[in-house]
């Protein structure tokens, strides 16, 4: 009889990489305390007090940064990140998932060019916009065309292995692996909670299908994850579980969720947002909720003959319109700073 063989911590560890980006966005500010300047009828003494001005158009760095957000957005719902600096992904998927970050960074690239080719025209028409006690601040301050350009990039690091020098290393490394699938999902479904739940600091009664298809790739990234720790694995067919028993959505488009549907994903939603209640799951010393399935609700609401457990399976090139604007969730790793490198 063949033996089977358990999996070790090198095991786990050896199947997966981390991708790591360099990021720098020119600020879009400067302040001197070094000049002596008249500011609308008051003296500002040099080395008293500080002008902060815009150096060239807000609106240039605001697209710059929104391709960063757009690589960002990318990874995060591709890879786990793990801590401030990194995405882990399956080694069998790093070099699509490279090659899909190239076209963003291609973009990127393409942009800032075309700003660096404008740019002594974008500059002077911003400067001729101030006041003049501002346009001499700004004009000492303003970054030449080369200095502006080279202040602006998005690399990649090389392709780190996740594999210890022992099997306590990557035993460690199991460990914060684990962590950081518990911290990715609270991550994920807190902005989730923020962008689709909240309007105007208050709850909302129905959402579209938006959230469902973010929680599927939730649900398949930490599946992926789950290697050698069932209980991670528990809670990513959980998520799926309790997708299949929400009723079948509503409304023209066939993208409302509301009434008891709405119930359940937002359980999910306040479960999933609890890290030390899915850490007890995942190391077994706390089971999962049943799955609240309501056929008569279902039944009461939509007269049809399919059942209430139905599977929820809207192609993924099908874009939907959330019922409300709400500012995107920017991540701390990307708004801490407008210049930094990960080490």
């Amino acid at each position: 009889m063949a033996s089977v063989k358990s999996i070790t911590p090198s095991d786990i560890t050896g199947q997966f990489a981390m991708l790591r980006f360099d990021c720098a966005i020119c600020e879009n500010t400067r302040t001197s305390d070094e000049l002596s300047v008249e500011l609308q009828g008051t003296l500002i003494k040099e080395g008293t007090d500080s002008i902060k001005v815009h150096v060239f158009p807000k609106s240039v760095g605001g697209k710059l940064r929104a391709k960063r957000e757009k690589l960002r957005t990318f990874l995060q719902a591709n890879c786990l990140q793990l801590g401030n600096e990194g995405f882990l992904v399956k080694r069998s998927s790093v070099d699509d998932v490279i090659e899909r970050c190239n076209v963003i960074i291609e973009e990127f690239n393409g942009l800032l060019m075309s700003y660096y080719n404008d740019y002594d025209d974008l500059l002077n028409t911003h400067l001729q916009s101030l006041h003049i006690d501002l346009y001499r601040v700004a004009s000492a301050l303003s970054y030449s065309k080369s200095e502006w350009f080279g202040r602006n990039s998005i690399g990649m690091l090389p392709v780190l292995m996740m594999q210890g020098l022992t099997e306590d290393d990557n035993a460690r490394l199991v460990d914060e692996i684990a962590s950081a699938s518990l911290s990715d999902i609270k991550r994920t479904v807190n902005q989730i909670y923020k962008e689709f739940f909240v309007k105007d600091g208050k709850l909302v009664s129905f959402v579209t299908t938006t959230p469902l298809h973010k929680l599927t790739k939730l649900s398949d990234k930490v599946k992926q994850i789950a290697l050698g720790q069932e209980g991670l694995g528990n809670i990513a067919g959980y998520i799926r579980d309790v997708q299949n028993a929400i009723p079948a959505p509503t409304g023209e488009k066939n993208n409302i969720i509301e009434g008891h549907g709405f119930s359940m994903l937002l359980n999910l939603i306040m479960l999933l947002k609890d890290e030390e209640t899915l850490r007890e799951c995942a190391n077994d010393s706390r089971k999962l909720p049943d799955i609240d399935i309501d056929d008569n609700w279902y039944a009461d609401c939509v007269e049809t003959d399919t059942e209430a457990d139905v599977t929820i399976d809207t192609p993924s090139t099908t874009t939907i319109t959330p019922q409300f604007d709400v500012e995107p969730v920017m991540d701390d790793m990307f708004v801490t700073a407008d210049e930094f490198d990960f080490d």
